[in-house]
């Protein structure tokens, strides 16, 4: 699947540019088999524990890993909300900044 990053439409992987706003699409990683289950797995510990700060580490950090860094930032808002001195949940979320800045150059320097 491909996205586009200004109009967040999803097309199939066989097209390269966003039929709105022409803007070239972005690939979504897509995670395997074996980290979805523990994806699953761990989706299913926070339904019964919501607001277990280690659960939610642990989740937020296996979403960072598997570079799934939308959810990354809405766990770690999480994590700051039920405690806003929460040193992982920082670092996360300027992990997640700095990669982010990372992908867009590289984004840049593919179109050129």
């Amino acid at each position: 699947m491909k996205t586009c990053t200004k109009c967040h439409l999803s097309y199939d992987d066989d097209k390269k540019f966003c039929k709105k706003c022409g803007s070239q699409l972005v690939s979504e990683n897509s995670i395997d088999p074996k980290n979805l289950a523990r994806k699953t797995v761990l989706e299913d510990r926070l339904k019964m524990d919501p607001l277990n700060l280690e659960l939610l580490h642990e989740y937020a950090q296996f979403l960072f890993n598997n570079l799934l860094f939308k959810e990354t930032i809405s766990f770690s808002l999480k994590i700051q909300a039920i405690n806003e001195e929460d040193e992982l949940a920082k670092e996360l979320l300027l992990n997640h900044t700095l990669s982010l800045i990372c992908f867009k150059k590289q984004i840049r320097l593919e179109n050129n």
